[in-house]
């Protein structure tokens, strides 16, 4: 997931070269099956409520799941480049600029906000998750930054919690923990939502770019390529595996039984959780770019780029 946006013909030559690269290694990738293609371009997808959600410019993009039909949401007041749309707690939640919107998935209308100072950086999004009742923010200037607890009915700030180093572009919440990565110091740190304190400090392996859960496990992807498997009970270091996916931004997601990572260099690459290792690379179809985004819904991968892509779930 990147800040700035590159042309799509830049995105197609970034294709051309790491397919070229790749034949000179030897290594053959697999191309994707495009179910459907959707000519909306977003980023920070999340899945919930029957539906694929993600911000395009002013407006939140819904896709049904069963029919891929497209429903797009005004969010008034939205003036963000690129927002972090997560589903949670009965709701889609927007970060956009310095508010976070609530929008009942019933109505699709914004039923609450929360002012949020966010880092005030040009492209970047905000950072937020939501579980355990709570929204949580990652707010302040890059040196002072704390995650703010709010209450997902109310709104109302419930705790601020220091942050030892500044975030990567992600909170999970799972294991009943909240789980945030810091890009500076290269740590995992995990926070007890009893007591809104940070409870473990985690050493990674390299700069940390983003998160998510799933096969018990905490998976956080790293900007040099490689993928650090944590265990969600104990805060064990499972695994380090290197994917060739080197990008600064780029997505991860647990589906179907594997690990999924995108990037703009290798648009996905699959980890089997059984060996901890990468079992295949796949590339684009011809005349397409994947690589920003990856989510997982209606038992189907769903990768962002020149548009919306819904891809059947290799095997």
């Amino acid at each position: 997931m990147a800040p700035h946006r590159t042309t799509v013909v830049v995105g197609l030559l970034t294709s051309l070269l790491w397919t070229i690269s790749s034949a000179v290694a030897g290594e053959t990738a697999r191309q994707l099956h495009v179910e459907a293609e959707i000519p909306q371009r977003g980023d920070f997808m999340s899945v919930g409520f029957g539906s694929l959600w993600m911000m395009g410019r002013e407006k939140l993009v819904r896709v049904a799941l069963a029919d891929n039909a497209v429903t797009e949401i005004p969010v008034k007041g939205a003036a963000g480049e690129f927002r972090r749309t997560v589903v949670g707690e009965g709701a889609v939640w927007v970060a956009d600029n310095q508010t976070i919107y609530k929008i009942d998935p019933k109505t699709n209308l914004v039923v609450m906000t929360i002012p949020a100072d966010f880092p005030v950086n040009s492209g970047v999004e905000g950072i937020i998750g939501v579980g355990e009742g709570s929204v949580w923010a990652v707010t302040g200037g890059s040196s002072d930054q704390v995650l703010r607890r709010c209450s997902a009915q109310t709104g109302a700030e419930q705790a601020t919690i220091p942050l030892p180093s500044p975030s990567a572009r992600a909170v999970v919440i799972d294991f009943g923990s909240i789980w945030i990565a810091g890009t500076r110091e290269v740590e995992l740190y995990r926070i007890d939502p009893a007591t809104s304190q940070i409870v473990a400090t985690i050493d990674l392996h390299s700069r940390p770019t983003t998160l998510t859960s799933g096969e018990g496990s905490v998976w956080v992807r790293q900007q040099d390529g490689t993928v650090q498997r944590i265990d969600g009970s104990s805060g064990k270091l499972l695994a380090t595996i290197a994917t060739e996916a080197t990008d600064n931004y780029g997505d991860i997601v647990v589906a179907g039984g594997f690990v999924w990572t995108s990037s703009q260099t290798v648009p996905l690459v699959q980890i089997d959780p059984q060996t901890n290792s990468r079992r295949s690379r796949f590339s684009s179809p011809p005349g397409a770019f994947m690589g920003y985004s990856v989510a997982y819904g209606g038992g189907s991968l769903w990768l962002g780029g020149s548009a919306l892509f819904r891809v059947k779930l290799p095997e």
